[in-house]
């Protein structure tokens, strides 16, 4: 009885695996190597690539040199050359604009004309002009507003220059500094424009329904517009020729991305956040 018993058992055994491996799908590998799909498909979601990006040793890093011990709002070379190289850059409390000498270690200031509040800097004209978005108290005093003002010329005593549409949502400028590019919103869409570094001969490139983005102006064709970046929210980079208007998606559906394009537009370093392990990581796409 007891033999028929295990008999019986390893005849049932036998059975269900047969009937499990038929049912069972077949598990598709991961793929391994480049972090996105070849050809001319779309990148999407990155795999983890083969080889990744090697750690510089701290022996290897070069010596940082701190120029300033007050906040910064955006700082430029105005000249760099083997005798002398000079740094200008606004001072974050106050707006006002210094120049440093690298080798003497020297500052001067530039212009005294306060602008408090100055979150982004963009600079026009070999640091001679800037596009400069800063922060005010509006009238209730319950929230502040976003200016957009274009400096054309600087001395010690006063800065000249335009005011952009408030509403404006991004501005990048050229690589040559001679040229701006904004999106402002309206009725409903969100307008492209390139205009000289004086808010002069404005052409429209880009209308879109979408606006939260991100520019950047890397070379003379190709203008990125990053989607604002959160961590679980899935976020685009484009590129737009501003000579043909031609706009293309570099990287899609990739989880707070965030992305920068090399200044010849060849490679982009970009990072994520991997929803598995919701740690950042960092690319380099070619």
């Amino acid at each position: 009885i007891i033999i028929g018993v295990i008999t019986s058992f390893i005849i049932i055994g036998l059975i269900a695996f047969w009937i499990f491996r038929a049912t069972t799908p077949e598990t598709t590998p991961t793929p391994t190597g480049s972090p996105f799909p070849s050809g001319t498909k779309k990148p999407g979601q990155p795999t983890t690539p083969a080889t990744p990006i090697p750690t510089i040793p701290p022996g290897e890093l070069r010596q940082l040199t701190q120029l300033t011990q007050k906040p910064v709002s955006g700082a430029t070379f105005i000249s760099s050359t083997t005798t002398k190289q000079t740094v200008r850059y606004f001072e974050k409390t106050t707006g006002h604009i210094y120049d440093i000498d690298l080798q003497k270690g020297e500052s001067s200031r530039i212009s005294n004309t306060t602008i408090p509040g100055i979150f982004e800097v963009y600079w026009l004209k070999n640091g001679e002009q800037a596009a400069i978005r800063y922060t005010e108290n509006n009238e209730t005093g319950v929230e502040d507003t976003v200016r957009n003002f274009v400096i054309t010329s600087l001395s010690a005593t006063s800065t000249h220059g335009i005011f952009l549409s408030s509403d404006i949502k991004t501005i990048a400028a050229s690589a040559k500094g001679d040229q701006i590019f904004y999106l402002s919103p309206y009725d409903g869409l969100n307008f492209g424009v390139v205009a000289t570094s004086d808010n002069k001969k404005q052409k429209q490139v880009l209308s879109a329904s979408f606006g939260e983005f991100f520019a950047s102006w890397p070379n003379d064709r190709i203008i990125t517009l990053l989607t604002k970046p959160s961590a679980n929210v899935k976020g685009y980079f484009y590129k737009l020729d501003p000579t043909t208007l031609y706009f293309d998606k570099i990287l899609g559906g990739i989880a707070g991305l965030t992305a920068l394009l090399s200044p010849g537009g060849e490679n982009v370093i970009y990072s994520f956040n991997e929803e598995s392990s919701q740690s950042l990581k960092t690319y380099i796409y070619n």
